[in-house]
């Protein structure tokens, strides 16, 4: 049985396949709730824009906050599909979504990282490599992603697009496709500005 009516202990955000279960508190957003939790979520922008958050709403009630359409459109809304960056849960909710972090999962770390190469796929897309710190290996699992940490403490994710156990190998480094968003803090560096060698 859903529950609606309001209580201090918030709302129950159950997520398929995984079984994850967090709670939404207040009125944050159900990306929030499950970063704040530990409960790894898909995510680029968390402002509605890119879409990388979007999954299927099972049940429950939720409200969206306003977002781009290229992120969400009104079809996939009627279907369904929710943005969990923009979604404030109103009942209990069940969601499909892949979660790209586990239990016992490697630890959060937080260290500096080399432009080591900078590869246009495409007119809007971006390979970068990143280069780690020597003797700070990094292990993650397939779906996980990295964080940057902006200079006005804005944050923007990418997932890793290389494998987890072709990190090892010599020039490798951590791979991420990028696409550009116009007006994007980071993106518009990464196209614009950004060179090889480059600390981030």
């Amino acid at each position: 049985m859903t529950s609606t009516a309001p209580h201090d202990a918030g709302f129950q955000i159950t997520v398929e396949p995984s079984g994850r279960q967090f709670t939404v508190s207040g009125d944050e957003t159900i990306l929030s709730a499950g970063i704040r939790q530990g409960v790894g979520l898909p995510y680029g922008c968390k402002d509605g824009a890119c879409g990388s958050c979007k999954c299927r709403k099972l049940s429950g009630e939720i409200s969206m906050d306003t977002h781009q359409s290229k992120a969400l459109s009104a079809e996939e809304e009627l279907n369904g599909y929710v943005l969990t960056c923009r979604a404030h849960a109103r009942s209990d909710v069940v969601l499909e979504s892949r979660q790209v972090t586990e239990v016992g999962a490697h630890p959060i770390r937080k260290m500096p990282a080399r432009v080591l190469a900078l590869q246009k796929l495409s007119h809007d897309v971006v390979m970068l490599r990143l280069q780690l710190p020597a003797g700070e290996p990094l292990q993650f699992h397939a779906g996980q992603y990295v964080e940057f940490l902006l200079r006005d403490g804005a944050r923007r994710s990418y997932s890793m697009a290389n494998a987890p156990h072709t990190l090892g190998e010599p020039g490798t480094g951590i791979e991420l496709h990028i696409r550009h968003l116009p007006g994007g803090k980071f993106t518009d560096h990464v196209f614009g500005a950004m060179k090889e060698k480059e600390i981030l």
